[in-house]
């Protein structure tokens, strides 16, 4: 069972749909940094924190979906990520 996802532990890499575990409550820094392949991600209901960056670069990214509460995610999570994006909260 995972709890955390590490800073950058996927950062740069070809992965193009992530599914978190309900398990993780952490996802570090820059986790997802440059994923630029990474289509889909769920950040789940049991994420506690999400780093700075996590998912920033992602310029791939067409769909988000937030089932932690949102006041967790920081500003700079998407910088630099496809702005056509869609995000989904639950």
């Amino acid at each position: 069972m995972f709890t955390t996802i590490g800073a950058e532990a996927f950062a740069d890499s070809s992965v193009r749909i992530i599914d978190l575990f309900d398990s993780v409550t952490t996802i570090g820094a820059g986790a997802f940094r440059d994923c630029a392949n990474l289509e889909e991600m769920v950040i789940p209901e049991s994420a506690t924190s999400v780093g700075s960056g996590a998912l920033a670069g992602c310029t791939n990214l067409k769909k988000l979906t937030v089932l932690c509460d949102p006041s967790l995610l920081p500003a700079d999570l998407l910088s630099g990520s496809n702005p056509a994006l869609e995000i989904y909260a639950a």
